[in-house]
């Protein structure tokens, strides 16, 4: 990433570009992955490297493939990650419980997850992210491979938890952050393009933040 200066506070903000152009390197830093070789990432003020596990029990991270056990149930798996956490037993369960219950798998939470759909799956995945209660939820492109009644629901999850949280979603699909998004971050080559609302983004010229995204890109001649 060459000369981005960002800065997030609470809501829900879209890393928006096609494939290749930066979004998931800056995700791999976000999420200490990687680190920058110039520049800093902060944390109320401190470099991230140097709050390590202090930065990791505010972060919740669901990636683009996330692994799971497919013979596991819901309740297994989140039992599973909550111990990786170093989250004590009865506290994990009463979390799970809960998150289970907020991503709309109640019902299903002792089924195997071999049998769930893609979106299931990546409302397991959500809920995974969630049970240290992070202040900074990262997902990288959540709904890839979801049907559109799957994603219309993705999407009101996301805007929920983002009330009082910083939630930065990665995506190449427009719609995924059209109506949730209070910033839209675009990238081209590893270069920032534009971090606004769709509101300011669209104005007066654009109908719809697909017809920005179309006119940014081809200005910087990659549409």
């Amino acid at each position: 990433m060459e000369n981005i200066s960002l800065e997030f506070q609470n809501g829900v903000y879209g890393l928006l570009a096609p494939n290749g152009a930066g979004k998931t390197t800056l995700i791999k830093m976000l999420t200490t992955l990687i680190f920058p070789t110039k520049g800093q990432i902060l944390y109320d003020g401190v470099e991230i490297s140097q709050l390590d596990e202090a930065y990791r029990d505010v972060l919740g991270y669901l990636p683009q493939d996330f692994g799971y056990y497919r013979n596991y149930s819901p309740m297994q798996f989140l039992g599973y990650i909550a111990a990786l956490k170093g989250i004590d037993g009865s506290t994990a369960k009463r979390k799970a419980l809960q998150l289970l219950e907020l991503v709309a798998l109640t019902e299903v939470k002792d089924k195997k997850m071999r049998k769930f759909s893609g979106g299931m799956i990546q409302r397991v995945g959500i809920a995974q992210a969630m049970l240290n209660d992070p202040k900074i939820l990262i997902l990288d492109e959540p709904t890839a491979g979801l049907d559109p009644k799957e994603r219309v629901r993705f999407r009101n999850l996301i805007a929920g938890l983002a009330e009082d949280r910083t939630v930065i979603l990665s995506t190449h699909i427009v719609s995924d952050i059209e109506s949730i998004a209070h910033q839209v971050i675009m990238f081209k080559d590893h270069t920032l393009l534009c971090c606004d609302s769709p509101e300011a983004l669209r104005g007066d010229r654009f109908a719809n933040l697909e017809e920005v995204f179309m006119h940014i890109y081809d200005e910087a001649g990659i549409a």
